[in-house]
């Protein structure tokens, strides 16, 4: 991911090491990033100044912490499959409606 060491589940990215910055990178719920943020555990992951809104950077000072969040971005990550979505109409052109 980046050029940065991973973790996946089933070909799914859920936590990396910024090794620039010392940084643990976990994937959760965006709710939860945004509870990191504000109580002051983890920062913006803003590569490039692009913030991904489901990415959390956890400082080195918040080594405790580690543990338990890349048990929950392994969590988020193999949950549940998502409902299969409905399947694309195919584009038919007239002439093969037409033939028929």
């Amino acid at each position: 991911m980046m050029s940065l060491p991973c973790l996946r589940t089933d070909g799914a990215f859920f936590a990396s090491y910024d090794t620039r910055t010392g940084r643990l990178l976990v994937k959760l719920p965006a709710s939860k990033v945004q509870e990191l943020f504000a109580d002051g555990t983890a920062e913006p992951f803003a590569p490039a100044g692009r913030t991904f809104r489901e990415w959390a950077a956890v400082p080195a000072g918040m080594l405790d912490d580690w543990t338990s969040l890349l048990a929950e971005a392994f969590d988020f990550v193999s949950g549940p499959p998502a409902a299969p979505s409905s399947p694309r109409p195919r584009y038919c052109p007239e002439s093969l409606i037409r033939s028929q």
